[in-house]
Order: C-alpha cells, then sequence, then structure tokens
C-alpha cells in the first residue's frame, strides 16, 4: 500500500475512550430524538410570530457523523473531559437578517431557555469590518421548566445541551455549499481559493442587505396597499376578501381575511366597520390573536374619541394595552403608536401621548412617522422650536425615509404630509408647503380613499407645536393651505379663512410667473403671444400687484380692456384702488416682496366667492420658488395648470418633479396664442347636445372620406368603434366651430330653409385653422397626449402639439381642410352660415 495504516491512528487510550462514547451516544440516542422532535416545536412557535415563512430542522446527530467528529476532536475532548454540544442541533434559516435578530432576541429572552454564553457564538461579529465568510448565530441551550413556547419540555431532555442555528437563506446557501465543504472536509484549501470563496461571501452579504431593504418595504406596502386605493378598487378588493372570509371554514383562520378586511375599512376611515368586523375574533386564539386585539382596541378609541373617560373607549384602551404585552417588532411599535393616540385624547395627558410615541420610535427607530408624531408632543411638552439644531441630521434622515417610501407608493399620502411637517421644522416653509401640496393632491384626487381626518391631524400637529398660539408667517401658510384643501373636499368653508374678494366674473384664470427683472426679457418675448390670447376675454385675470414682468403683462391686458384683471398685492401693503376700474391692486414697483401670502389669498377668495376650483385655469411663465407654489397649489386644489415656457426655472423643475410630472392637470403648452386662447376661453357652443353629437359625427365622416379606413391610426376606425376621447374631441370641434365662425366675422343661425354656403376667404380661412389646431392642441394635451418627434397614436404621442407657426404648410393644409367643410357639416345640423 502506499498509505501506511499505521500513520494518523488514535492510541490505544483514544481507541478505548471513543468506543464508550460511541456506546454512550447509542443508548442516549433515542432521548436526543425525543428533544430534536420538542426543540422543532418550540423553535415553529417562535417562527409563527417572528418569521412564519422560515424553515425549521432539528435532529439528533447521526452515529456516523457523531464517530468521525470523535475521532476527529479525540485529543481536545479527551484532554478537556468534554463532549460535542451538538449532539441535539436545530436550525432556523430565515429569509432576512431582520428576521434571525427577531428569533435571536426572543430565544434570548425566553425564561426557557438557558444559554451557555461561553460556548455559544455569533459568527457575524468578527466580520464586521473588512472579513467576508461564515455568518450565522449559534446558541448552545439547556431547557427548565415544563413548558417552552407553549410546548412541553420532554423528561428525555434532562440536562442535556443543544445547539440552536439561525442563519438567513444566502448565508444557509454559503454555509452549505462553501463553509462546510472545508470544515468538514479536514483539508485546507489553497489562499486563492479562500479569496475567491470570501468574495462569494461578500457578494450574498450585499445581496442579504438589499434583500432585508426590499421586504421592508413589501411589508409596509402589504400593511398598507388598501390604504390609498380609489373607491372602484376598495370595493374590488373588499369583496374579494368577503368572500375569502366567508368561504373560510375552519373559524381560526378566520382572522386573517377579517384583519385584511378591517385594513380597507380603516383606509376610509370607517371605525365602526373596523369594530364590527373584529369584534368576533376578539377572544380568539392563534397568530392573528395580537394584530386583533390592537385594531379592534384602536378602532374602539376611535370611535368613542369624544368621551375618553367612557366605558368604550376604556375598553379599547385596555385592547391595545394587552396587545403590547404580546406585540413584536413592527406589530409593537404599531400598538405603541395606537396607545398614544389614545392617551392624546384625554385631557392633561399629553405626557404620557409623548411617552408611548418616545417608546414607539425606539420599537422601530427607522419610522419617520412615529418621530414625527414624537416631536409634535416634544415640543408641546416644553421643548423650543430652537432643539431642531441638534435633531437636523435625524430630521433629513426621517425626510429621506419619507421619499423612498413615497417614490414606492406605500402609505400615500402619510410620507408627504410627514415631509412637510419635518421641512416645516427645519425652516424651509417653501419645501414643506411643495409636500404638502402633493399631499393634498392625492387627497382630492380620487386617486386615494383618504379620509378628512388625515388633514386634520396636520391641523392638530401646527396647533400642539405653538401651544395653541399664535402661528408664525411660514407656519401660517400651511395652516391655510390646510384649510384650503378640507374646503374643497367638504365643500364647506372654514370662517378662518378672511375673504378679500366677494365675486369674480367668470371664467377666472390665474397668471402665475416671475415678477423680478431678470425674468423680463423672456416675458417680453411672449407679451404678444399673451395678449393676442386674451383679446376679447370677458372673464377675470388674477396675477401679482405690479406692473413688472408677468403680472405686468396682465396690467396690459386691463389696459386694452380685455378682462377684469386683480392683482393680488403683499399683505405689508396697503390695498389700493387706482382709477382703472378694470384692474384693482396696487401698482406696485418691481422688487416687492411677495411670499406664499398671495395665492394663498386669491385661493380663499375664490372658494368663498364659491368657484369650483377645477373651473379655474393657470398658465405659468417660469418663476421662482413662490410661482413654483403657485403651480404646485393649484394641481392640488384641482385647478388646470398650463406651463407655457417649460424650459425655465421653476416651471421647469416642475414638468421633471417626479411627483408631478406626470399629473393630468399638468399641460406642456406650446407659446401660441391660439392654442393659449383655446385654454383660457370655455367654449360657447350654439348647438344643442343632440345637434352637436350629429355634427361630430359628420366631422368624422368626412374625416374617414379620404379612403384611410386600412390605416391602423385609432382614428380610422368608424364612430362606433371609435375610441372615448377621439370622440370627445370630433364633439368639441363641433361645438366650437360656430364659435371660430362668428370670431371671422359671420353669424351662425338656425336655418329657416335652404342653407347658404358662404365662400370664405384665404385669410378667413387661416385665421380659423389657426384657432382650430388651437383647440386640437388643447383638446390632445388634457387627454393626456404628449409631444414626441415621432408620432404614435396608440401611445397619445404626436410631433404637432406645436404652436401653428411650426407646422409644416401640409399639416396646416389638413386643418384649413376641416375649416372648409364647416359651413356644410352646420348646415346638415339645421343651421346656416351668413355674414352679418
Amino acid at each position: 500500500m502506499l498509505i501506511d495504516p499505521g500513520v494518523g491512528l488514535m492510541t490505544p487510550e483514544q481507541l478505548a475512550w471513543h468506543s464508550e462514547q460511541c456506546a454512550r451516544y447509542r443508548n442516549d440516542f433515542p432521548h436526543y430524538k425525543v428533544y430534536a422532535a420538542a426543540l422543532e416545536q418550540m423553535l415553529k412557535a417562535i417562527c409563527r410570530i417572528h418569521a412564519p415563512l422560515a424553515i425549521v430542522q432539528a435532529r439528533p446527530k447521526g452515529f456516523s457523523s457523531f464517530a468521525e467528529k470523535m475521532a476527529r476532536k479525540a485529543g481536545k475532548y479527551m484532554a478537556l473531559n468534554i463532549g460535542p454540544t451538538d449532539l441535539c442541533g436545530a436550525r432556523v434559516i430565515t429569509e432576512t437578517q431582520a428576521e434571525v435578530d427577531h428569533i435571536c432576541a426572543a430565544i434570548r429572552g425566553c425564561d426557557g431557555f438557558v444559554i451557555d454564553k461561553e460556548n455559544s457564538i455569533d459568527a457575524s461579529n468578527p466580520l464586521k469590518e473588512a472579513k467576508f465568510g461564515y455568518l450565522s448565530v449559534h446558541y448552545v441551550v439547556k431547557l427548565r421548566g415544563e413548558c417552552v413556547f407553549g410546548i412541553a419540555v420532554p423528561k428525555a431532555a434532562g440536562d442535556r445541551d443543544a445547539e440552536i442555528q439561525v442563519r438567513t437563506l444566502l448565508q444557509h446557501a454559503w454555509a452549505g455549499i462553501c463553509h462546510d465543504r472545508i470544515y468538514k472536509s479536514g483539508f485546507q484549501p489553497p489562499q486563492p481559493l479562500y479569496r475567491e470563496l470570501a468574495r462569494v461571501a461578500a457578494l450574498l452579504e450585499e445581496a442579504d442587505q438589499q434583500f432585508g431593504a426590499s421586504v421592508r418595504s413589501l411589508d409596509a406596502f402589504k400593511l398598507h396597499y388598501t390604504a390609498y386605493m380609489d373607491a372602484q378598487r376598495l370595493a374590488e378588493e373588499y369583496g374579494i376578501q368577503r368572500t375569502v372570509l366567508d368561504s373560510e371554514p375552519e373559524q381560526e383562520k378566520k382572522p386573517g381575511p377579517a384583519l385584511r378586511l378591517a385594513q380597507i375599512a380603516r383606509a376610509t376611515g370607517d371605525w365602526q366597520g373596523v369594530r364590527d368586523l373584529l369584534e368576533p375574533y376578539v377572544g380568539a386564539k392563534g397568530d392573528c390573536q395580537t394584530e386583533v386585539l390592537a385594531e379592534h382596541g384602536h378602532a374602539l378609541c376611535r370611535i368613542h374619541h369624544s368621551e375618553p373617560h367612557g366605558l368604550q373607549f376604556r375598553q379599547g384602551q385596555a385592547g391595545i394595552a394587552q396587545a403590547e404585552i404580546a406585540a413584536q417588532g413592527d406589530l409593537r411599535s404599531r400598538v405603541l403608536a395606537y396607545r398614544a393616540w389614545a392617551s392624546s385624547q384625554i385631557p392633561e395627558n399629553d405626557h404620557q401621548a409623548r411617552d408611548y410615541y418616545r417608546e414607539a420610535c425606539e420599537a422601530d427607530p427607522g419610522n419617520p412617522f412615529h418621530l414625527a408624531a414624537y416631536v409634535g408632543y416634544e415640543i408641546y411638552c416644553g421643548e423650543e422650536l430652537s432643539f431642531r439644531a441638534v435633531t437636523t441630521p435625524a430630521f433629513e434622515q426621517a425626510i429621506r425615509a419619507c421619499r423612498a417610501q413615497a417614490d414606492a407608493g406605500i402609505e400615500l399620502p402619510l410620507p408627504f404630509l410627514t415631509m412637510g411637517r419635518f421641512y416645516l421644522l427645519l425652516d424651509q416653509p417653501y419645501d414643506s408647503l411643495g409636500a404638502y401640496a402633493k399631499a393634498i393632491r392625492l387627497c382630492l384626487s380620487g386617486d386615494c380613499a383618504v379620509p378628512v381626518a388625515a388633514v386634520d391631524a396636520e391641523l392638530a400637529f401646527l396647533r400642539r407645536i405653538h401651544r395653541g398660539e399664535h402661528l408664525p408667517e411660514s407656519h401660517a401658510w400651511v395652516r391655510d393651505l390646510l384649510l384650503l384643501a378640507k374646503a374643497v373636499r367638504t365643500g364647506h368653508r372654514n370662517p378662518a379663512l378672511l375673504a378679500k374678494w366677494k365675486e369674480f366674473r367668470q371664467p377666472v384664470v390665474i397668471l402665475a410667473g416671475g415678477t423680478a427683472m431678470a425674468a423680463e426679457e423672456k416675458v417680453w418675448q411672449l407679451r404678444d403671444t399673451l395678449l393676442r390670447a386674451f383679446e376679447g376675454f370677458t372673464g377675470t385675470l388674477i396675477s401679482g400687484g405690479t406692473r413688472a414682468s408677468v403680472a405686468g403683462v396682465a396690467g396690459d391686458i386691463a389696459d386694452r380692456g380685455y378682462a377684469e384683471v386683480l392683482g393680488y398685492v403683499p399683505r405689508s401693503l396697503p390695498l389700493d384702488q387706482p382709477a382703472d376700474p378694470r384692474y384693482t391692486a396696487l401698482v406696485a414697483t418691481a422688487g416687492t416682496s411677495f411670499t406664499a401670502r398671495e395665492p394663498l389669498q386669491y385661493w380663499t377668495d375664490l372658494l368663498s366667492a364659491g368657484m369650483a376650483s377645477s373651473e379655474v385655469r393657470v398658465i405659468g411663465v417660469g418663476g421662482s420658488e413662490i410661482s413654483a407654489f403657485e403651480y404646485r397649489i393649484a394641481l392640488a386644489l384641482g385647478a388646470r395648470l398650463a406651463i407655457v415656457d417649460p424650459a425655465s426655472r421653476s416651471a421647469a423643475a416642475l414638468c421633471k418633479d417626479p411627483d408631478w410630472q406626470a399629473d393630468a392637470r399638468l399641460l406642456r403648452m406650446p407659446a401660441d396664442a391660439m392654442t393659449i386662447r383655446a385654454f383660457v376661453s370655455p367654449p360657447h357652443p350654439a348647438l344643442t347636445t343632440e345637434e352637436v353629437e350629429t355634427a361630430a359625427r359628420r366631422i368624422h365622416e368626412e374625416f374617414l372620406a379620404e379612403n384611410r379606413r386600412q390605416n391602423p391610426d385609432p382614428a380610422m376606425k368608424p364612430w362606433p368603434e371609435l375610441r372615448e376621447d377621439l370622440k370627445a374631441s370630433n364633439r368639441m370641434q363641433a361645438a366650437r366651430a360656430a364659435e371660430f365662425l362668428e370670431a371671422a366675422g359671420y353669424r351662425v343661425r338656425r336655418a329657416s330653409g335652404a342653407a347658404a354656403h358662404p365662400e370664405l376667404t384665404a385669410a378667413e380661412i387661416d385665421l380659423m385653422a389657426e384657432m382650430e389646431h388651437g383647440r386640437w392642441v388643447v383638446d390632445r394635451l388634457q387627454s393626456g397626449w404628449r409631444f414626441d418627434a415621432k408620432r404614435d397614436p396608440a401611445n397619445k404621442l404626436s410631433p404637432y402639439l406645436v404652436g401653428w407657426n411650426e407646422l409644416t404648410d401640409d399639416v396646416k393644409g389638413y386643418d384649413r381642410g376641416v375649416v372648409k367643410s364647416w359651413p356644410a357639416i352646420l348646415s346638415a345640423a339645421g343651421f346656416e352660415v351668413v355674414r352679418p
């Protein structure tokens, strides 16, 4: 033989010792088998709370494995008179590191596990700096007592040790593939291979961290996935979950779907619904017991908040307190926040509310919502606002956390409301207003089923941090913005909003943008375009109270007698009444200090006068942070905003802002007079609804008459198959045709006999074609179309969403052809076109 069988053999003493150990283990094996089965059940009980999808394995050590280990370590074990601690071994494999941490904390905190700290190891500790490799937590434990996590301790366990390993799936993969092959092989790999294995370990550790972050986001989304659906989606989800609950045959499994149903009810502020859904399961045992207690108790407190000393409210508090005893992880922080809210409803109990919010922050340090609530009570209970200097990093981190949740679509609009709070505390009022404006847009858009209580909570926060005293100016801006949102949502004006102007001639248009001298050149280039767009406008034009820049163009419009212009001036300046009644404002000099107060005031006046915000049109031209707020408050309250110069300053920032760029009410409009005219001037149809429908069909038939039916363009479909937005466009063209003909000098009237068709001049056709193109651009923009160099009707992209002067003669020729057909189309609808 090439290998000497005598080399490497144990000594006779070791062989005898080894034989004795193997015989002893053979006798003990049945005990370890029972021990392992009980340990597996105990660990599964822990995982049902902290890691429901974890893999739990337990087994006694196999004979061959035992014999090999005793042979390899005979010298060590004999010298120290010890043996292996993993004869009963259990393993918990979780999805994330956070679950590992929760399970380890549960093991350490359980009186039934006596941990041998000297022999237990956390393999992750020595790897926290520059090493990568085996990561796993090992506990060597003994069992004591009669019961551990609801599982009886078997007599077979006795004083025997067991080893529990806790690791993630990726850590388990590395250990199984790499670590065990080295550790159990008895050979030392070459150094380059060690380096390669360390590199793999580093990649897996990074992946573990990324998985953990993704799982946290998914869990938050899962918790609140119904919280901000629109009404239709909520109804659909409610129906699905109701079916699931009614179909579940096992009573002990009903609390799960009941909680999901309660989540939908909670999203809309239906606390009575939450209580009714969960009440049958308050006493139920099982994995959901703690959450049912917490949510049911919180609902009771919400329902009876006006009677905090009443029996029902106290029962709700008791349920939350009982849930707190067993709550772990994220649920614990939620339960503590519920206790804080309930405490805040009791007069003179604000210190206790603050303490509970602080505990919620400690239980979930990365939760910005708990931090925002805690800070509000901390200030109210004695801290001054100046303490923000030492908390700025925490506030900035909380803003980043909110931003991440907003980007992921989680808990909307709560992240924006919370960002608004933190920006305000950091003395960044315009950032705060911007965040609140986005939250309000979500509240009012119909895309989110948000209760009015969300706005009330922010108003309460402002009162709290100022202890009910006078608010500084920038904080008063936020308060008034929230009151405006509430007025739009409820349809009731708040008496705290003081109106200056009582009546407005409709339609109402707001001309917003910069008033600084730097904006003069850009505005001067647009001046003639805007003057032409407002020619004949008979409504109200609102702008800044100055004759500089954009507001100066509004003054020029007033000088021409086109519109009644209201110029809103800074509160610090007296309101004057110039001689010209069409321009009501102080004629302030350039550089006047405007703030967010002026936009808030004109919106207060508009809503107080009964104007529907959805009927207001806003034109934006450049501007700075005040203009940026003007644009956002308009969108937030439901107005339509046309950015005429999207390449400049605040307008450019808005069009690129991911929070706003996809808003259907934000239009990127070419600097074209007739396009702006179509946007600011509502149609005045001379036709009835039935007549418009008839004319619209004729317009579409004319369009199809060019033998292009084989074209795959969606606009080439027959009327019954035509997409609804394209039908609407034809109807609008029919409604505007009479109006444009009258603008060209004709009169449209009902025909008393055979209708005559006047011969339109080239100049008349060009004027009306330009007007029709402007109408078409606005119609397309409001239907969600966007400019693109390549035409793609299926995705609503067109290269023709530009001003009239940028069109080719071929495209202009199409608009001219449309105009020429109008007299015949109107004749078919029973009208005639005549010269006055």
